[in-house]
């Protein structure tokens, strides 16, 4: 009887133990941290984890549209994702997989790099990865997690996250609505080249949430700008599609 009373009182501290950690852990992180881990929280078990799209990519110079194309994509979060340009019969593409990506022209393999896609990682990964490897992803990419300041933009409350400084739009940043936990701008600096993304025009899709439209800036213009259509959320996507060995033959 006494040793079953001591293993009751051993699990019980354990139990006060975690929860003491864990408040420890939540009340220690760092403001950034907290940021994504309510959007994760929020959206956890809800948001979408396989999206096939195809979309018009329009290339802009000087404020001008000079090219349209049409691509073909396929995400699974975390992680996946399969962008084919202009078609399956170009065999031109890019595979983002095991944070890294493989760049494809003519079926042949040109390169192969460590990275992890900012925009899929931030609409996306962010809603399946446990919110501390989201944390550390965001913080290998530059994106300062100790600032972060609240405005309102664009109707909406909005906490950026990235810089305590609301004059600078050079910074890695990306910017919440608080009231969606979904992202509406993400910033970022690489080296220097300044990436400002905004996610647009978000619509309910099939009873999913979608930024429709996606527009990239320069310091100066808009130079591209996404627009999906035939959206889909398929409850199973292949893992080979994701195979940069099986990329001539992949198809969805």
């Amino acid at each position: 009887m006494r040793k079953f009373a001591f293993y009751v009182k051993s699990i019980m501290l354990l139990i006060t133990l975690g929860f003491m950690l864990s408040a420890f852990s939540l009340n220690t992180a760092l403001p950034g941290e907290k940021a994504v881990a309510t959007m994760y929280n929020q959206w956890k078990g809800k948001w979408y984890q396989n999206f096939v799209f195809e979309q018009k990519a329009i290339f802009y110079n000087n404020g001008k549209v000079v090219r349209t194309d049409v691509w073909q994509e396929v995400l699974s979060s975390p992680g996946n994702l399969h962008i084919r340009f202009n078609g399956f019969e170009t065999n031109n593409g890019v595979i983002y997989v095991n944070d890294s990506v493989y760049t494809f022209q003519s079926g042949v393999l040109k390169t192969k790099k460590r990275e992890t896609n900012f925009l899929a990682l931030l609409g996306f990964d962010i809603y399946f990865n446990e919110p501390q490897i989201t944390a550390m992803k965001l913080s290998e990419m530059g994106y300062d997690l100790r600032k972060i300041y609240n405005i309102r933009f664009r109707n909406s409350d909005v906490m950026v996250v990235g810089t305590d400084n609301p004059a600078d739009t050079s910074s890695s940043q990306f910017w919440i609505d608080t009231k969606n936990q979904w992202v509406i701008r993400a910033i970022k600096n690489n080296a220097g080249a300044v990436r400002d993304v905004h996610f647009n025009d978000y619509r309910q899709i099939d009873n999913h949430w979608v930024a429709t439209e996606m527009v990239f800036k320069n310091p100066v213009d808009t130079v591209f700008v996404e627009r999906y259509f035939n959206m889909k959320f398929p409850e199973h996507i292949p893992a080979e599609v994701f195979d940069p060995v099986k990329f001539k033959d992949a198809r969805w």
